[in-house]
């Protein structure tokens, strides 16, 4: 039996609350216990599994409920280049990053370029460690979509990934949680791994709703799924991206436990256990180690630094020595 180590919290409104010990110490299935009353502005809603958490928490510590154990934590660094590079350029950025790249150890590394630069990438870095991944796909396997791009298009071309629900699809397109589920059901039907983002921005936050905000895109994203063995999930707390603020890792792992436990309540803590979550608010050389030290952090989606081959290959690094 695996007994992590017991915590205890305090709740917003002042009460204190038990942190899970394993399946016999608290609340089913390990997780935190209820708050002893009857709910504050500190608390969340309940969600599966009648478990609660606290807005505020700066550490969840339930590892070992979860059965993640040193030896069994994967990470992925994921580099999204976003509207960046054209062919030439992306071919160099590929060569750079293959070069950079050491002995990866446990850590998957996937390369995500503009859909005209997939074969360019593909070529470089077929026969590495760096895997391929997309930035969005279409929900339909072909038909009159102008412009779009089907997930056959990306297996195709070599897509191991397919980022689904970025902040900004979600901000500049008006991609709602129903349209990202669709997408999800739609990559994993053609073995693709879904990178789905969650995240609250500034206003959200500022008025206590972060939890509630990435509950229901967690939830909504994931409705009939099934399957969880090629699922990613990334939060990105939309306030800390290209702002220059950062989640603190105290705030990252507060919202990766939270997330972790919505997908226990959904899929059972083993399945959980084996879902990377991802840091996808800025994460860059200078606070990669302290991000992915994280219980529940397993790596990252990297946005600007990714660019940069030398910043990669030091964020790959911080990934390979936690595991």
């Amino acid at each position: 039996m695996i007994v992590p180590t017991e915590r205890v919290t305090r709740n917003g409104c002042g009460s204190w609350r038990r942190l899970g010990r394993g399946a016999s110490g608290g609340g089913r299935q390990g997780l935190p216990l209820k708050p002893d009353h009857g709910g504050c502005a500190g608390c969340v809603r309940p969600v599966a599994l009648a478990t609660l958490h606290c807005r505020e928490l700066a550490t969840i510590h339930y590892l070992g409920a979860l059965h993640r154990t040193h030896k069994q934590v994967r990470m992925l660094i994921a580099g999204n280049w976003k509207m960046n590079t054209d062919v030439a350029a992306a071919t160099a950025l590929a060569q750079k990053v293959c070069a950079s790249m050491g002995d990866t150890g446990n850590v998957h590394v996937a390369v995500c370029p503009p859909f005209v630069n997939l074969a360019a990438v593909g070529q470089v870095i077929r026969d590495t460690p760096v895997r391929l991944g997309a930035q969005n796909m279409h929900t339909a396997d072909s038909g009159a979509y102008t412009g779009e791009v089907s997930a056959s298009m990306l297996v195709s071309a070599g897509c191991h990934y397919v980022i689904l629900g970025h902040s900004e699809r979600r901000q500049h397109f008006g991609e709602a949680d129903a349209l990202v589920n669709v997408k999800v059901l739609q990559a994993l039907s053609h073995g693709l791994a879904p990178i789905i983002c969650v995240g609250e921005v500034l206003d959200e936050r500022k008025a206590g709703r972060a939890y509630e905000v990435v509950e229901a895109q967690v939830t909504g994203a994931l409705h009939g799924v099934e399957d969880t063995a090629p699922l990613v999930i990334a939060y990105e707390p939309v306030w800390a991206i290209g702002t220059g603020e950062t989640a603190t890792p105290a705030q990252a792992q507060s919202m990766h436990a939270y997330i972790r436990a919505l997908l226990t309540a959904q899929f059972g803590k083993v399945a959980a256990a084996g879902i990377e979550i991802l840091y996808g608010g800025s994460m860059k050389p200078a606070n990669a180690a302290d991000l992915v030290s994280q219980a529940d952090v397993d790596g990252g989606l990297i946005g600007g630094a990714s660019l940069e081959a030398a910043s990669f290959a030091a964020i790959v690094e911080a990934a390979r020595e936690k595991t």
